[in-house]
Parts: structure tokens; C-alpha cells; sequence
């Protein structure tokens, strides 16, 4: 479900942050654009178990 009011937003804002500093620092071939979760390497495994993917409809995004 998508953000609905700026508290959501500001939320996201302040999490997004530390959540793509720890996914830089993990090896990967590929990444998200938004988030930078790691798409292929050694890690992925444990991305893909919570089902983060990349998106069908745009292979640079994932599904999150």
C-alpha cells in the first residue's frame, strides 16, 4: 500500500537512508535504483526470501 499522508512519508524519509547504507555495503551485479537492494551476488538469497525482486515492468526498480 502506498504512502497516504506526510506522516508516511516522513517515516519513509528517515528509515530509507540507513536501510540503502547497509544494502551499499553488501556485494551485488545488480541493484535497485530506489532502495539499492542487491538483485544477483551473495547476499541476494535473503532479499529474495522477504520476495524482493527486481519488478517485472521496470527490471531497475524492485517490487517493494
Amino acid at each position: 500500500m502506498p504512502p497516504h499522508g506526510p506522516r508516511d512519508w516522513a517515516w519513509i524519509n528517515s528509515v530509507l537512508p540507513a536501510y540503502r547504507r547497509v544494502n551499499r555495503l553488501l556485494p551485488s551485479s545488480g541493484r535497485c535504483k530506489r532502495c539499492w537492494a542487491p538483485f544477483g551476488g551473495p547476499f541476494a538469497f535473503l532479499y529474495k526470501a522477504f520476495l524482493i525482486r527486481p519488478s517485472r515492468k521496470n527490471p531497475y526498480l524492485c517490487t517493494t
